[in-house]
């Protein structure tokens, strides 16, 4: 939920799919993540809980492409997933009811979770700071979840684990432990970018040394040649 995603698509299977959401749904579709199946699977290995996103733009290509650009707007769950058509699924969902929190524990969290998105940022000059402004702006904890997570450089599976979460303090909880890991791993990658870097100067100042005493040597052998008494 809240992000974009740009896609190419090529296929007609996937081109009929944007019609159909353009037609019948509001130019809106469901967005589930892919689980493990073969080949041959059914709707019954679909997950229930998806993402409801809005096609903000679509563009045909001389190429025959289509390049969509996809925002989800927010999380569902699937009621029932039934055949539209031949590969193509319909789904009934449903709103996600979300839980009341308690009011001292979502600040608490929420503030955590923000010092150490500012920390991690700290801890790596190469990552872009482009969450600084919703971060600061915003005390959604909900928005803030899904944005941060979307923002951290984790694995698919562990994104796909986050948006499977409906509950925000536990996603906010569960990103406070993830991120404080990366930043550990940052500063280790520091230490041994530091120990490598101390090393080689070490190497280099040695090899600059030698090179200049066998200068020094080689200076001293021409000079006692040349004061040579016989």
């Amino acid at each position: 939920p809240f992000q974009e995603i740009k896609l190419e698509i090529k296929d007609d299977n996937t081109k009929n799919i944007l019609k159909i959401s353009n037609k019948k749904y509001n130019d809106r579709l469901l967005v589930v993540s892919p689980i493990d199946f073969d080949e041959e699977f059914s709707s019954d290995d679909l997950p229930l809980v998806g993402v409801v996103a809005i096609i903000k733009n679509k563009i045909e290509l001389s190429n025959g492409n289509v390049r969509v650009t996809l925002r989800g707007e927010r999380r569902v769950k699937v009621k029932e997933y039934h055949s539209f058509s031949t590969n193509i699924l319909e789904a009934s969902c449903t709103q996600i009811e979300l839980p009341k929190y308690d009011e001292i524990e979502e600040r608490t969290v929420l503030k955590r979770l923000k010092d150490s998105v500012f920390k991690y940022i700290d801890s790596d000059s190469s990552v872009s700071n482009s969450i600084v402004k919703s971060v600061n702006e915003s005390n959604d904890i909900v928005f803030l979840s899904d944005v941060i997570t979307s923002f951290m450089p984790f694995k698919f599976e562990k994104k796909a684990s986050y948006m499977m979460e409906i509950n925000a303090i536990k996603r906010a909880s569960s990103l406070i432990n993830d991120i404080n890991l990366e930043i550990q791993f940052n500063n280790l990658e520091d230490d041994i970018d530091s120990a490598i870097q101390c090393r080689l100067s070490k190497e280099q100042k040695d090899y600059y040394l030698r090179e200049k005493l066998k200068e020094i040597e080689e200076e001293l052998g021409t000079s006692l040649k040349d004061n040579d008494v016989y």
